[in-house]
């Protein structure tokens, strides 16, 4: 993975080269290993890329690349894991390296751009120069695990991987998109193709932009999608007669062979592993691969119910691969806290960035490069929204509306708190939260109102000044009538929560210190042959990742398999009443809160008061509200 960036247009910038380092070197982060800025003065162009090298170390890996015929030059982040398949294909192609980004130009040459981008499997964001069309096309990858802005600046096109290299822009402003940030309060960050800035935009997954420069100044067409999960789904047929037994058989080939390929690298690469079925199950196939020489990495808390290092542990052992284990406390929060704003730089509030963000600090000392389990879970069915709440709706729909509003009603008249009294007594596990949920799900109308109170946060009281609900700012799921709940449910997550939550999670906590994460469930031949498979091999029963969890149990004993998980679960409602408490305060005083004239300080001050107090647990309300308040202070005010 890299930096890229670029400059489109002369008007009041001065020496393009000039302006284009400055963008770019705010990208080091991203590719530490190698600087890269190719200008083109007769069309005003200029791009730039700082390389984090993988394949081919020697300079002739090096970008911005030409292509043989001189027709493209390109500047790309990312990786296309099946480059030597298509370099198979190019036999008298004058290659001058080894790289993935020689073997995607010799396809532009050989096959154009659009016809390129359906053969392609990889994680990617480019940008590359037509000199024959004098165009520039820019191009996501289908899931977007890799990011791209773009945005008009005085009449110049500017794009780069990350928000914060648009600073190094001399025109750039920092105008706050009202919308965006609405979305931003209802979703924990900012869905593409917004950014939390105005005039600057998201490339969407699975699509590509073309861009010229004509006489009457730059032409920016609309993104166009090359590949639609979406599309899949409805053009896919479960194929009921499927047998268990053939279906893992197919599934593990699939992904053995998707482990390998994104296990080639010229640098070391090694394995995120939270115990979970998705990470074990991708350390199990890469040990294959690597045998012993697999490096694994774990984080664990001092707070004992969310220590779950002794899972993955059990996992590392079995496989017998170099483990490494950290565990954080709240202290180690604190010291990250004033950086979380650096690294995102777009309000981001999923609260787990702190963990992923440390595992990547602790791996990147032994490693280049981590796979991990990402995809898995909106892939299989792996969420509880998925395999608990999609048939709990299918009852729900069934009871007439103005009962089920009485029955919330009456729910609601308990605390999340008192509920976790009563079921504690039954030896339930906590609950409360959950049936707070639901409580304010049950009254839904349709299956897309239920789904959103599910996902939501700020959505029946706005914590933004100049709105009273941010149902207006809802994402349309375009829920389809003719799919499996289940499916509809999985397709509003691949389409919002996947690309703009999980993946630029992952892809800023990593990145920050150089560090490249790899997918394997996103492959989208995976994709493809998951919706092959009948709903009872994914959902059954109140159980998701049916045919995942069989498949483990063929390599790992069950005992280790059916330990409950928790994922990389973050103890934050205790921090924030505890050792954070001080610091919450200072940030949501309500002299703090005005300070933006962006925010209700009376509708924030309530959720803060009932979380210290202990009666409601606002924690990831009231992160959203702190990491804004930190994002604003450092990239609005200027203020490190």
């Amino acid at each position: 993975m890299c930096g890229i960036a670029g400059v489109l247009g002369s008007n009041n910038i001065g020496d393009l080269y000039s302006v284009v380092t400055s963008i770019t070197d705010k990208l080091k982060h991203r590719g530490p290993d190698a600087k890269g800025i190719w200008v083109d003065k007769k069309n005003s162009l200029a791009l730039g890329h700082r390389r984090l090298s993988f394949l081919d170390l020697s300079e002739s890996g090096n970008q911005p690349m030409v292509s043989a015929s001189g027709r493209y030059m390109i500047t790309l982040n990312g990786e296309i894991y099946n480059f030597k398949g298509l370099k198979a294909q190019f036999r008298d192609y004058p290659f001058r390296g080894t790289s993935d980004t020689e073997v995607l130009l010799a396809s532009f040459d050989r096959l154009g751009i659009d016809a390129t981008l359906n053969l392609l499997t990889g994680m990617y964001a480019f940008a590359v120069w037509d000199k024959e069309c004098s165009e520039l096309t820019l191009v996501r990858d289908r899931f977007g695990e890799k990011p791209l802005y773009y945005g008009s600046i005085d009449r110049n096109f500017v794009f780069a991987s990350e928000l914060k290299a648009f600073r190094g822009f001399p025109q750039f402003r920092t105008e706050i998109s009202q919308a965006a940030l609405q979305k931003y309060f209802l979703y924990g960050n900012v869905p593409a193709p917004q950014s939390i800035f105005e005039n600057i935009w998201k490339v969407p997954p699975g699509t590509s932009l073309k861009v010229k420069l004509g006489t009457n100044g730059i032409k920016i067409g609309s993104a166009v999608s090359y590949w639609s999960a979406k599309a899949v789904v409805e053009n896919s047929m479960p194929d009921e007669s499927m047998t268990l037994t053939d279906a893992k058989s197919t599934l593990r080939k699939i992904l053995k062979d998707v482990v390998a390929n994104q296990l080639i690298a010229d640098v070391p690469v090694g394995a995120f592993l939270s115990g979970g079925i998705d990470s074990s199950l991708v350390v199990a196939l890469a040990s294959r691969v690597l045998g012993n020489n697999l490096s694994t990495f774990t984080v664990g808390f001092e707070e004992g119910d969310y220590n779950e290092a002794g899972s993955a542990r059990l996992v590392a052992e079995y496989f017998k691969t170099k483990h490494h284990e950290m565990v954080l406390s709240a202290k180690d929060l604190l010291h990250l806290v004033p950086r979380i704003s650096e690294i995102y730089d777009e309000p981001f509030s999923d609260s787990s960035q702190i963990p992923t963000h440390l595992i990547s600090k602790f791996a990147v000392k032994s490693v280049k490069a981590c796979l991990s389990g990402d995809g898995g879970d909106e892939v299989f069915l792996g969420y509880n929204r998925y395999f608990v709440g999609a048939p709990v709706w299918k009852k729900l729909e069934k009871i007439p509306l103005s009962f089920r509003q009485w029955i919330g009603f009456v729910m609601q008249m308990s605390s999340p708190a008192s509920w976790d009294r009563w079921t504690s007594k039954l030896g339930i596990p906590t609950i409360g939260e959950k049936l707070e949920k639901l409580t304010r799900s049950i009254s839904a109308v349709d299956a897309e109102e239920f789904y959103n109170q599910l996902v939501c946060h700020w959505l029946d009281e706005s914590p933004v000044a100049v709105e009273d609900s941010l149902r207006g700012a809802l994402e349309k799921s375009k829920f389809s009538s003719n799919l499996n709940l289940e499916s509809a449910f999985m397709l509003a997550d691949i389409h919002n929560y996947l690309p703009n939550d999980i993946l630029t999670k992952v892809d800023r906590a990593s990145m920050a210190v150089s560090l490249e994460t790899r997918a394997p469930f996103l492959d989208h031949n995976v994709f493809a042959f998951s919706q092959t498979l009948p709903l009872k091999f994914k959902s059954h029963d109140g159980v998701g990742k049916i045919i995942l969890r069989e498949l483990l149990k063929d390599l790992l004993p069950e005992e280790i398999v059916s330990r409950p998980k928790r994922g990389f679960a973050v103890p934050l409602d205790l921090w924030l009443r505890g050792p954070l408490k001080g610091w919450v305060c200072e940030v949501l005083s309500e002299k703090s809160l005005m300070e933006s004239g962006l925010l209700n300080p009376t509708v924030i001050r309530k959720k803060l008061d009932q979380h210290l107090s202990g009666t409601r647990n606002w924690q990831y309300f009231l992160w959203d509200v702190i990491v804004f308040q930190t994002w604003f202070q450092r990239w609005v005010k200027g203020l490190t």
